[in-house]
């Protein structure tokens, strides 16, 4: 802190902790750790690339899964198994979206809500 209050001690002091300390979010009143989705989803064969997305929806969070199909896996059957097992993951009703590529540097967890 550069102002201290008149009656303090002439010591640099810290601020209070801001922002997030961490990678988990809370969506819907649950803490989501990226950790979670990744083992859920490091199982399912088929899965070329995902990544996870949390919005905000007229007021409501939301948990979306874009996926890449591996090139002879079935996408449907895919996004269910993806559905199911972040579901018994996260504790949480994720939807899930096919996507045509996702780039290797893109984080795998994203958060969009603002808070305006």
């Amino acid at each position: 802190m550069a102002d201290a209050p008149p009656a303090s001690l002439p010591t640099p002091r810290l601020v209070g902790w801001l922002g997030r300390s961490g990678d988990s979010v809370k969506v819907r009143g649950l803490f989501v750790h990226p950790r979670h989705a990744d083992e859920a989803l490091r199982a399912l064969p088929g899965l070329a690339a995902y990544q996870i997305v949390v919005s905000r929806h007229e007021h409501r969070d939301e948990l979306t899964c874009r996926f890449v199909p591996a090139p002879d896996a079935d996408p449907a059957d895919l996004g269910d198994r993806i559905s199911a097992a972040l579901q018994e993951a996260l504790k949480l009703r994720c939807h899930v979206e096919r996507a045509e590529a996702i780039a290797s540097d893109a984080k795998r967890f994203v958060d969009e809500r603002t808070w305006e």
